[in-house]
């Protein structure tokens, strides 16, 4: 079997990216197709899928002498961007990175020539391998995707163009915003805030010893709102180098997340107002040391416990990152003063300029999370679930659907049709649609809500005695019931 797909990122150890990909061969090698995971780290992950890894030259970079073994001249402006992205992210020399990246290409070129790719996956866009790697790939007209946790928690993406500000789903927000969805899909919707919610799921540990209730009542007790701010990763977001006509996409306003930080401390002085900021955890060492206007303004909240801090908060900001998807399930207004796949759905509250970031904030705190920001975030959330998102875990399968298998028939249909310029991320998403409006005839419409009525009617009852089954039993029927919605 030759048609490969490659999967490029760091894989070692994380398990729900190795059960995901696993359940994705077994459905691809169906479609003839297999997958090889190619780890950049330097050690062959545990799967049972085919696997590599970098070879440690190249997974652990190199220490060069002097700033002159290359000329700046010489390299290509990929190259130059992902020896510089690489450079600041890891605190290397731009030399050393570079270097690794040309080592980087030069292996994957080798790996290439024995076994030619059908697809490439690059599992997360902003690192400099990768930015090498999608242009090697351009060069040689293979067709890549990019691939990253989805924005609702138990869910994946994969994406024709980028994240965040760079996906499809923000780049043509009104045309996704467009796109049509039912209360089927709105039922869908609610069960996946709904499970977010109860669960608090997050891809990072939130275990604390950080106090933040009192924290914030402290400063409640003063007469102050509490604004929870939180930074991302600059250098692994697109914010970062500033100097590419790409980081103004993610974060017109601000250079980066201190940045943003210096203006909410003026903003702060000036309304009598808290900020609780909470670093990113990947780079929260880098963070700890601002300087700021207003000091007195910011409390350094690292390795808080989030859900707390938005339970604690009047009003939620962030530049970009992902967290503003928990403040709108967790019923908290954000302000959002960059640019994400939220940017352009109406609900949240966005700056137009920085001269109107204190009235978005001023209109947080008086309105919160408006009814009509929460019916727009529900829409949003059903077609995030209809026609982009894929489940990760069993539990979001259960909810949604669009499992592992549907994942393998459309990444497949990329390589047979050709379709990489269409489509939320895949064409046929948009033309098809749910299974029952390709059926034909008047009486479809009816019939759908002939059966769909009396199924929701009893719904709660079959539940509350689904659920003293065993948890595997619940897990499989409640799965199968999305399913059978989704196919009438």
């Amino acid at each position: 079997m030759d048609n490969v797909i490659y999967a490029f990122g760091f894989f070692y150890g994380i398990g729900d990216k190795i059960k995901y990909f696993e359940r994705l061969d077994g459905h691809l090698k169906r479609h003839g197709y297999r997958l090889v995971l190619v780890d950049e780290g330097d050690t062959v992950p545990e799967t049972a899928c085919e696997a590599a890894a970098c070879p440690p030259f190249i997974a652990r970079g190199q220490r060069i002498l002097g700033d002159t073994f290359f000329s700046n001249d010489d390299l290509t402006p990929d190259l130059l961007y992902a020896g510089t992205l690489d450079a600041e992210l890891r605190q290397k020399p731009l030399a050393a990175e570079v270097l690794r990246s040309l080592l980087f290409i030069s292996f994957v070129r080798e790996m290439f020539k024995k076994t030619p790719p059908a697809l490439c996956l690059l599992w997360h866009q902003f690192n400099g391998r990768h930015h090498a790697l999608a242009a090697f790939c351009q060069e040689r007209s293979i067709p890549f995707l990019f691939m990253e946790y989805g924005s609702m928690p138990g869910t994946i993406a994969f994406d024709l163009e980028g994240q965040m500000a760079e996906s499809r789903v923000t780049r043509e927000s009104e045309a996704f915003s467009r796109l049509p969805v039912d209360e089927t899909d709105r039922e869908v919707a609610r069960q996946m805030v709904e499970m977010a919610f109860r669960g608090k799921k997050t891809r990072k540990p939130q275990a604390s010893s950080v106090d933040v209730p009192a924290i914030a009542a402290s400063f409640k007790a003063q007469g102050r709102k509490v604004i929870f701010y939180a930074g991302q990763n600059d250098w692994a977001s697109g914010i970062l180098p500033q100097a590419w006509p790409d980081a103004k996409i993610h974060s017109p306003l601000y250079a980066d997340t201190l940045d943003a930080l210096g203006h909410l401390s003026v903003l702060a002085e000036r309304n009598n107002w808290q900020i609780l900021f909470k670093p990113h955890p990947l780079v929260q060492d880098r963070h700890r040391d601002y300087t700021v206007d207003y000091p007195d303004r910011i409390s350094l909240v690292v390795g808080a416990n989030m859900f707390e801090c938005i339970e604690c908060a009047d009003v939620c900001a962030t530049i970009l990152s992902q967290a503003a998807y928990h403040f709108l399930i967790h019923d908290k207004a954000c302000v959002l003063l960059g640019r994400n796949q939220l940017s352009g759905k109406g609900c949240v509250y966005e700056p137009s300029g920085k001269g109107d970031v204190e009235r978005c904030f001023q209109d947080a705190l008086k309105k919160g999370f408006a009814p009509e920001q929460r019916e727009r975030f529900l829409t949003h959330v059903a077609q995030l679930c209809r026609y982009y998102l894929f489940a990760l875990d069993d539990e979001a399968a259960a909810v949604m659907g669009r499992d592992a298998d549907l994942a393998a028939e459309r990444l497949t249909g990329v390589v047979r049709n050709g379709l990489r310029a269409d489509g939320f991320p895949f064409h046929e998403d948009i033309i098809q649609g749910p299974a029952w409006k390709r059926l034909r005839g008047p009486s479809n419409n009816r019939l759908r809500s002939f059966l769909l009525t009396p199924l929701k009617k009893i719904r709660p009852f079959v539940e509350r005695a689904a659920k003293q089954l065993p948890r595997p039993v619940y897990v499989f029927l409640q799965k199968s019931y999305h399913r059978i919605l989704h196919r009438l």
